[in-house]
Formats: C-alpha cells, sequence, structure tokens
C-alpha cells in the first residue's frame, strides 16, 4: 500500500466518522446557532480544500454549488462524496495513477484537512460535547507501508510539521496570559493545556520508538473521562500541570518538533523491533499535531 492510498484512506475515514457525529441527535441537540454557523463555515472551506485538489488532479468533483443556505448535513454529504472519489482514483495499485501527486500536494492537503476537522471539533467541545478521536491509529483496515522509498514523505511531513509549530506559537503570541490559560472550552481546557496534550502525545512516541521507558506519561492518560477531558466549569487541568511556564512550553515545543525530525531522518527503512506499524505512527504522530492545532485556532476565532 502506498502512502498516497493511506492519506486517501485516512482522510475519508476521518471525514465519515467526523460527519457521523455531526449530524447526530445529540450533536443537532446541543449545537447553538452561533457554533453551527461557525461548523458550517469550516465544513465549506473542507469542501473548497477537497474540490480544489481533485481538479489538481484532473478529476471532475461535480456541479453542487453549496450556498449560505445549505444545510450541514447536505455539507456533510457533499464532502464525503469528494473524498470517497479521491479514494477510489488512488485505490489502483498502478503507480502512474499517483504520478500527478507531488508528495508535498498531498500532504499540504492532508494536514489541512485535519486542521479543518480539528476546528469543527473544537466548536463541538466549546459546546459541551465529547472531544471526537480521529486519531490515524484507529484506521481500520490497514495495511502497513513497506517501502523505504516512501520514508521521503514522512521525513517532509515531519519538517512540515516544525514550520506548522512555528506559525501557530507565532499566532498566540499576542494573546495575555490570561486568555491563554482560560478555559475556552477546548477538551484541554485551555490553550495551555492544549499545547501541553500536543507535546507530551509527540515525546511518549519519540521515547517508545527509540526503546526509551515513558511510562512517566501513563498518569496523564489513563484516566477516567471525566478527569481526562475539561467542561464549562473546569478551573484547572490536570493537562496544564506537565509544563506550567508558558515559555518553556513553547522552547519544548520547538526542540521535540527538530527531535522528531531528526528522528524520521536518520531512518533507513520501516523495520522496527516492536513497533510493527511504524509507518501507520510516523503518520499519527504529526496528524495529531494538526488536529489540535486545529482546535487551538477555533479557540483564537471565538477569544477574537
Amino acid at each position: 500500500q502506498t502512502i498516497h492510498q493511506v492519506l486517501a484512506q485516512y482522510n475519508h475515514w476521518a471525514n465519515d466518522k467526523l460527519f457521523g457525529h455531526l449530524t447526530s441527535d445529540l450533536v443537532k441537540e446541543k449545537v447553538t446557532a452561533r457554533y453551527q454557523e461557525l461548523i458550517r463555515e469550516s465544513l465549506v472551506e473542507l469542501d473548497g480544500l477537497t474540490k480544489a485538489f481533485l481538479s489538481f488532479l484532473g478529476i471532475s468533483s461535480g456541479t453542487t454549488n453549496l450556498t449560505e443556505s445549505t444545510s450541514i448535513e447536505s455539507v456533510c454529504a457533499v464532502i464525503l462524496n469528494t473524498s470517497d472519489t479521491l479514494l477510489a482514483h488512488l485505490a489502483s495499485t498502478d503507480t502512474e495513477s499517483c504520478q500527478p501527486i507531488t508528495s508535498e500536494s498531498l500532504l499540504s492537503f492532508t494536514n489541512k484537512s485535519t486542521q479543518i476537522r480539528g476546528a469543527v471539533s473544537g466548536f463541538l467541545c466549546m459546546c459541551g460535547l465529547k472531544p471526537l478521536a480521529l486519531d490515524a491509529l484507529y484506521i481500520k483496515p490497514y495495511k502497513e507501508v513497506t517501502d523505504p522509498q516512501q520514508l521521503e514523505l514522512f521525513r517532509l511531513h515531519a519538517k512540515q510539521n516544525m514550520e506548522a509549530y512555528t506559525d501557530l506559537i507565532k499566532s498566540i503570541e499576542g494573546l495575555t496570559d490570561e486568555a491563554y490559560h482560560s478555559n475556552c472550552g477546548l477538551c484541554f481546557r485551555s490553550v495551555h493545556g492544549t499545547l501541553n496534550h500536543m507535546v507530551m502525545g509527540d515525546t511518549v512516541w519519540y521515547d517508545v520508538l527509540r526503546g526509551k521507558d515513558a511510562s512517566r506519561f501513563d498518569v496523564y492518560w489513563e484516566r477516567p473521562d471525566e478527569e481526562l477531558y475539561s467542561n464549562a466549569e473546569s478551573t484547572s487541568s490536570l493537562w496544564e500541570t506537565w509544563c506550567p511556564d508558558r515559555d518553556e512550553l513553547k522552547e519544548r515545543i520547538r526542540k521535540q518538533s527538530a527531535l522528531w525530525s531528526e528522528y524520521v531522518n536518520g531512518l533507513e527503512g520501516f523495520d522496527h523491533p516492536t513497533e510493527k506499524r511504524l509507518g501507520l505512527v510516523l503518520f499519527h504522530v504529526v496528524n495529531h499535531g494538526w488536529y489540535h492545532r486545529g482546535q487551538i485556532y477555533a479557540a483564537l476565532r471565538v477569544i477574537g
């Protein structure tokens, strides 16, 4: 299975799971008109992104035009259809079918799509809904990537991850400490708590893949949902305690994203002594960051 197929498979799976959640009765009941509009705007952006990528590939995405009156359910159906078209296009093992797709363009599309889905997830959390896990590790069925030549794509992915973290840090520089540490409705309560969760996830996998003991992080994940996730009344979050200092956390983010890129650049193949899904893990670590960056950007949009 090529990495092109993995990315298309993930994109379609994540859309399907998110849209199924969005159209559930519980979500319809709890999402207010304000957040319905924010979610709808994000979905329209995702639709435009998907259609633009299909156009880049020379594939027709149909003539469905979205208007301000198009329902969220209808927007979801349109996007799912276009992502299914992309998946079908890449289903062939014929390498010629992948030639029009440069690694950078496919990764850019996947990362931006993930960030938009993260923003939608952030808006749902702000409405008091349980966070939706769209981790790539949950994809089923999945065939592992084994071609060493495809490592170059993961190296590019890690490089883009560093750049995205740099952009995010710049985006939040203007936040006051009060806004930065405030409860903005995210599942990890604040921008600070979400950043802590992101870099902790990166660090755990970095340690695990290098054969290091990561059990010190178990206390953060092995808890019931009511302790893992915040709500509108939460005045603090466990996730905010790992690195409580804002400036120190910023430096940890920069250092860890650089270490991850260095690790991926040093790989020579996908054989690993303990992790049989190495290709999927390499994708997941960076994809996880894009998803939660989307949640933070959603918070910034609401904060203003």
